[in-house]
């Protein structure tokens, strides 16, 4: 049994750093009331919150932060469960989540998730559908269990009857004959490639050796024409090995750099006489088309100027001599230069061909080790054929027995799962167990519906779809009821299925929280459903109402919840 002790809660919602602490297990009725927005429901949320680590509505997480302090939020949640007493300490801004057992930390050795994991699967025992089945009454994202679909209603049934372990089962199951199928496929394959692999052992043993000959006269075919090939490459190698002469092309080469150095002078020399008769054709240019001197402005006489023009031309044409022999000189520079690079090309042309020729012969000799590796390997299969021909088939008959023998042992065991497939599909094993309590569980809603006075008939078949029947009306469903009958509904099934889980000692709680739902019936549905709270003697009910006038002859205290300057604070009051 699940039994909540004591909830504590800070920079929760609207609560501050002020914590809020609430026994959970003192108090047989407790009354919470308060003005709309005052912060009722925040018990709810910070023990779903403590649980499951998420927001009971399905809001961000962020938003239940305290929006005006920002930080510090914390949620502890004392249990006892089985006689275990746990302590849950969960928070955020900074993170924290930690469980104590019997005072002691619980060590967080995987991730949080696996941390949540172990204590809702193995602590807790409670789903968060069965949680809001059989512990809430109400609040906003409240579902009761006639709007769940069928498959939501069979699991929270699984989970009170403790029989969702058959779920677990059958998936294990299903995952073990998964991989024994597999193991069966490959099994299977693996025989029928030994069987063939024998046939052809049996059948094949002369083509074998007939194709190793084969193989062994190709390769002596190939090895003939590969050394005729290598032949012919070596002596292109001798002819063209006798062409290159690396000194005369060292020689060349050096005659072909002072060539070039040469050239460079001459050119550098053109340009030095070329400039020259510029020079002198701009003085000739200059006596030829001026009579006065620049310098001393005196007239120059005809004659000085014919003698100087003469000189100049003079110059001029030993001048232009020189730019001839010197222009003559750089072109039979340049053709020498041309000639022994012809030369040279040549040289190396041929330095060219014979690499190639020495990779062709290198590309023949690995050819040719292949080739003979190959014959040998040949020569050795034909040569213990026979021997190993036999070897195989004695290794490839035992191969098949076995293989044999794990296929008929899968083929048994494939069997038995089947059988145990069957017994654990829904409708094996738990339509039988649920078919067994479908009984009780209908004696039981018929039992709190007989409590409040309401007069229908209320059946679940084995899939949980109801028959309802009224007396004076035909049979209908649960929509077609007011909203006050149909919270009466969902008390009895509240009721009925609690009393379920204490009958089969699974998700049995202490706690039960109802929000808000005095709204939904009129003041005899409220009469009556305060006889059901009163009926249940060893539960912890927990009323959250705006309307406590309503429950003043029921409840043993009262916590009235204020909000001041934007906190929450809660105040006790006995009743």
């Amino acid at each position: 049994m699940i039994i909540f002790k004591k909830v504590s809660y800070e920079n929760f919602l609207s609560t501050g750093k002020t914590p809020i602490t609430i026994n959970l297990d003192n108090t047989h009725i407790l009354l919470i009331k308060g003005k709309n927005a005052a912060g009722k429901t925040t018990i709810l949320l910070a023990i779903y919150y403590a649980l499951y680590g998420k927001a009971f509505s399905g809001v961000n997480l962020v938003s239940l932060i305290n929006a005006v302090n920002k930080k510090g939020t914390l949620v502890t949640l004392e249990l006892e469960i089985n006689g275990i007493n746990y302590r849950i300490r969960r928070g955020m801004k900074p993170n924290i989540f930690e469980i104590y057992v019997n005072g002691k930390l619980k060590p967080q050795n995987a991730s949080v998730k696996d941390y949540q994991l172990w204590f809702q699967n193995d602590v807790l025992k409670m789903s968060e559908k069965t949680f809001r089945q059989v512990v809430t009454m109400g609040s906003t994202s409240f579902i009761p269990f006639m709007q769940l679909t069928a498959n939501e209603r069979r699991i929270v049934i699984e989970d009170l009857l403790d029989i969702d372990i058959i779920s677990s089962m059958n998936m294990i199951a299903k995952e073990r004959n998964k991989g024994l199928e597999n193991t069966y496929d490959k099994t299977k394959t693996v025989l029928e490639t030994l069987s063939f692999s024998l046939k052809t052992l049996k059948e094949s043993s002369q083509v074998i050796a007939q194709n190793l000959q084969d193989s062994i006269e190709r390769i002596n075919r190939e090895l003939v024409s590969l050394k005729e090939k290598a032949q012919s490459i070596i002596q292109d190698i001798q002819v063209l090995h006798k062409k290159t002469n690396p000194d005369l092309y060292h020689q060349l080469q050096e005659k072909r750099n002072r060539i070039t150095a040469c050239v460079s002078d001459g050119e550098r020399l053109l340009y030095k006489n070329q400039q020259l008769l510029k020079k002198l054709q701009n003085e000739i240019d200059f006596f030829q088309h001026n009579k006065v001197c620049p310098t001393c402005t005196q007239v120059l006489d005809s004659s000085f100027i014919t003698e100087q023009c003469k000189a100049l031309m003079e110059k001029t044409n030993s001048v232009n001599e020189k730019i001839t022999d010197i222009k003559a000189s750089i072109s039979k520079l340049n053709d020498k230069a041309k000639e022994i690079q012809r030369i040279m090309d040549e040289m190396f042309e041929i330095q060219t061909q014979l690499s190639k020729k020495y990779e062709q012969a290198d590309k023949v000799k690995q050819q040719i080790q292949f080739y003979i590796n190959e014959k040998e390997s040949y020569e050795q299969k034909s040569q213990s054929k026979d021997d190993d021909l036999n070897i195989r088939i004695a290794e490839t008959e035992e191969n098949i027995k076995k293989n044999t023998d794990i296929l008929n042992s899968l083929k048994s065991k494939l069997k038995s799962y089947d059988t145990i497939l069957k017994l654990l599909k829904d409708d094996g094993i738990k339509t039988i167990i649920i078919k067994n309590y479908i009984g009780i569980i209908n004696a039981l809603i018929k039992k709190y519906l007989n409590i409040i006075d309401f007069n229908v008939s209320f059946t679940f078949d084995n899939n949980f779809n109801a028959t309802i029947k009224s007396r004076g009306r035909d049979i209908f469903e649960y929509k077609s009821f007011s909203e006050g009958e149909r919270s009466r509904i969902d008390f009895c099934l509240l009721f009925a299925f609690r009393e379920l889980a204490k009958l089969r000692a699974t998700v049995s709680t202490n706690l039960i929280i109802v929000d808000e739902q005095d709204g939904k019936l009129d003041r005899s549905g409220n009469s009556a459903i305060n006889m059901l709270f009163k009926s249940m003697e060893n539960s912890n009910i927990i009323i959250i109402s705006q309307y406590p006038e309503l429950y003043e002859d029921i409840v043993d205290r009262q916590i009235l919840m204020e909000k001041s300057q934007h906190f929450t604070h809660a105040i006790s009051i006995n009743s």
